[in-house]
C-alpha cells in the first residue's frame, strides 16, 4: 500500500527556517556590499545566502519542534492542580504588572522606562507565581468549599469501589433506591479501571463487571449518576479519602467492604452497607421454625441437599440429597452467619411432628 502521509511538521519548518535564513542572509550581504563593498565577486554574494541557508536548514528545529516537544512532556507529567494553579498565578501577575506598568510611561527616557518596565514584569509575575504555587493547597481547598456548597444543596451517596462490583446496588438503583445522587469520584474510577486492567483473571472480571454495572447505572433515570473530580488530597488511601469526603460532604458512604464501614462509623460517617441491607431484609428466622423448601441441588455433604428460600438464603437439607426435585417441609436446626448473608440447616418434618 502506498503511503499516503505527507511530509512531516519538522521537514516543513525545516525549509521554511532555510529560506528565512537565506533571505536575512541575501539582506545582510546587500547591506555590507553597500556600506563596505563585501560582495564586489559573485562568489561572496552566494556566500552569505548559502550560509544563511544552511544554517536554518540544520537549527531550525532545534528552536521549534524540540523545544515544543520537551515542553509537551513536562506539562504532561504536571499535575492538574500545579498546572491550573501556575497558569492562573502566570495570568495574574501579568495582569498586576501590565496595569503597574502604566505609571512608567510618565518617565521622558525611553531606554529607561523600556528596562524598568521588563524588570517590574518580570519580579511581579515571578512574584505571584510562586505565591500561588506555594497556597495551591489553599487556594483549591476554598475553591472546593465554594463547589461543595451546591453540593450540599442535595443528598449524595459517595460510592465506593467495592460496591460497584458487588452488583446489588444495582438490583436496588431499578427499584429507583437510594433517592438522591450516586456521586462517583474519579479516583475511584481509576481504582476500578487498574482492576479491570489487572493482570489476575479473578480481578479482571471484577473490574469490568465494576464498569459494566457503572454504565448501566448511567442509563437510569434515578437515581442520577454523577462521576466528580472532587479530591481529597491530603489522603493517601482510597478509603481515608472517601472517608474524609463523606464527611466534608455530608454524604452516605456506600460500600460493601467491613474494615471501610468501622472506620466510617467510629469517625460519626454515615454508612449503608449493603451487606447489612441484605441482612435486613432477609426472612426473619429462628430455631425450631418450619420452612417449605425445594430441594434443587445435592450439598457438601454426603447425604445433603440445597435449596433457597425466597430472598437467596441458602437453605441445607439433612438427608435431602435423595429428595432434589421435590418441595418438603423442613425445620430449622442451625443458623449460620457468613460475610455474604446466612446459611440456614434444616432436617425434614417427620410425619406426626
Amino acid at each position: 500500500m502506498p503511503n499516503t502521509r505527507g511530509p512531516s511538521v519538522e521537514f516543513i519548518l525545516r525549509i521554511l527556517g532555510a529560506f528565512t535564513l537565506m533571505g536575512l542572509g541575501l539582506q545582510a550581504g546587500l547591506y555590507l556590499d553597500r556600506e563596505y563593498g563585501f560582495l564586489s565577486s559573485a562568489p561572496m554574494r552566494v556566500l552569505l545566502p548559502l550560509i544563511g541557508f544552511m544554517t536554518g536548514l540544520i537549527l531550525t528545529p532545534y528552536v521549534t519542534t524540540r523545544p515544543a516537544r520537551a515542553l509537551r512532556r513536562w506539562v504532561a507529567q504536571l499535575p492538574a492542580p500545579v498546572l491550573f494553579t501556575g497558569l492562573a498565578g502566570l495570568f495574574f501577575g501579568l495582569m498586576a504588572s501590565a496595569l503597574l506598568s502604566i505609571p512608567l510611561w510618565l518617565i521622558p527616557l525611553p531606554w529607561f522606562r523600556a528596562i524598568l518596565a521588563l524588570v517590574l514584569t518580570g519580579l511581579i509575575t515571578y512574584t505571584t507565581l510562586i505565591v500561588f504555587l506555594t497556597r495551591q493547597r489553599d487556594m483549591w481547598a476554598f475553591l472546593r468549599g465554594r463547589y461543595e456548597a451546591g453540593l450540599a444543596q442535595e443528598t449524595y451517596y459517595l460510592v465506593d469501589t467495592s460496591a460497584l462490583i458487588e452488583g446489588r446496588l444495582l438490583a436496588l438503583a431499578r427499584l429507583g433506591f437510594p433517592r438522591g445522587t450516586l456521586l462517583i469520584p474519579r479516583f475511584v474510577l481509576q481504582e476500578l479501571q487498574s482492576i479491570a486492567d489487572s493482570d489476575d483473571p479473578h480481578k479482571r472480571r471484577r473490574g469490568r463487571r465494576g464498569l459494566e454495572i457503572l454504565e448501566e447505572l448511567q442509563t437510569l433515570k434515578q437515581p442520577s449518576v454523577m462521576i466528580s473530580d472532587i479530591e481529597e488530597m491530603d489522603a493517601d488511601t482510597v478509603d481515608d479519602k472517601l472517608v474524609r469526603l463523606a464527611k466534608r460532604l455530608n454524604a452516605v458512604l456506600v460500600t460493601t467492604d467491613y474494615n471501610l464501614t468501622q472506620v466510617a462509623r467510629v469517625q460519626g460517617v454515615p454508612v449503608l452497607n449493603l451487606h447489612d441491607l441484605a441482612r435486613a431484609l432477609q426472612m426473619p428466622l429462628s430455631l425450631g421454625d418450619t420452612l417449605t423448601v425445594d430441594v434443587v441441588q445435592p450439598g457438601k455433604g454426603a447425604d445433603q441437599g440445597v435449596g433457597f428460600l425466597d430472598d437467596g438464603t441458602m437453605v441445607v437439607v439433612e438427608d435431602g440429597r435423595s429428595l432434589i426435585g421435590k418441595r418438603v417441609k423442613v425445620k430449622v436446626t442451625k443458623i449460620l452467619p457468613t460475610s455474604g448473608g446466612r446459611i440456614v440447616f434444616t432436617r425434614i418434618v417427620q410425619e406426626g411432628e
